[in-house]
């Protein structure tokens, strides 16, 4: 009687899949690895109020300079204004040479539409072509800078010199007269040391946050490494393992004994010089 075939079911399991380890913390991050991404976000964020920062201080510097050129045109304004209605009068030439000898001034021009200087702080300068970028101003290059009524500023290369400019058209004439005559425009070029210092505290500051940035882009590196390495023996107490005292002593005796009987053997081969009867003998046949 032949018996029917037992079919075993089976279960495969997959090579791949990971044992069961019991241990609830092989799914969590590292620890390390979460407070790199921490600090890299910090350094981030600081980063960009620190950038921000520089950037409104420089903005207002500018306006600060803007506003104080701006009060300069005025007051030559003004001050003209009254000469003019004087008897007397005062140049405008005496008026820029005072002007131009203050500190924070580089230069202080006005000139027609066309670039022709009519009185400049410097007073050779008077008659000829304010220069910019170093080259010879003109109507075309005058009105890319849109001269108006209203005060504009900002970093030009201009008297072959690197300077914060405040324009804008000096004395308008009132609204009725206005384009019957070509309206002068008053360039006024200060110092910019106070940029310069903003800037180099800028590329200081830039300079701090890229290491920083490095240093945590390097620890997150380090955190982010696998640690492939495994304990395989545990540690333990050996006692004192070196100096080992016994063998220190030991070889200071045996040392000890040794170093005598070599000095007596080097002397005793060192001597040359007869020194008694035995010597002689010694060394000779002679009865």
């Amino acid at each position: 009687m032949t018996q029917p075939a037992v079919q075993e079911e089976t279960t495969d399991v997959p090579a791949s899949a990971p044992a069961a380890t019991g241990d609830p913390r092989g799914s969590a991050p590292p620890i390390g690895l979460v407070l790199g991404g921490a600090a890299f976000i910090f350094v981030f964020i600081v980063a960009l109020v620190a950038v921000g920062s520089i950037h409104r201080n420089e903005d207002a510097m500018g306006r600060l300079l803007a506003e104080k050129g701006s009060t300069l045109v005025g007051t030559l304004e003004r001050v003209l204004g009254l000469g003019l209605r004087s008897q007397a009068g005062i140049p405008l030439q005496s008026l820029l040479d005072t002007m131009g000898n203050s500190r924070d001034v580089r230069f202080i021009a006005v000139t027609m539409p066309d670039g022709t200087i009519l009185a400049h702080s410097e007073r050779s300068r008077r008659g000829e072509i304010l220069l910019l970028d170093g080259r010879e101003m003109d109507e075309t290059r005058m009105a890319e800078l849109h001269p108006d009524g209203n005060m504009r500023y900002g970093f030009l290369n201009m008297e072959n010199k690197p300077v914060f400019v405040v324009y804008r058209q000096f004395m308008p004439p009132p609204p009725e007269l206005a384009g019957r005559f070509p309206t002068p425009v008053i360039f006024l070029g200060l110092d910019p040391s106070p940029f310069d210092i903003t800037r180099r505290q800028e590329i200081k500051a830039n300079l701090y946050l890229t290491l920083l940035q490095k240093r945590e882009e390097n620890a997150i590196t380090l955190a982010a490494t696998a640690d492939n390495s495994r304990v395989v023996e545990e540690p333990r107490a050996a006692g004192v393992v070196a100096p080992n005292t016994r063998n220190i002593y030991m070889l200071a005796f045996v040392v000890g004994l040794l170093f005598p009987v070599f000095c007596i053997w080097l002397t005793r081969k060192l001597r040359f010089k007869i020194e008694g009867r035995a010597d002689v003998e010694k060394l000779t046949d002679a009865p």
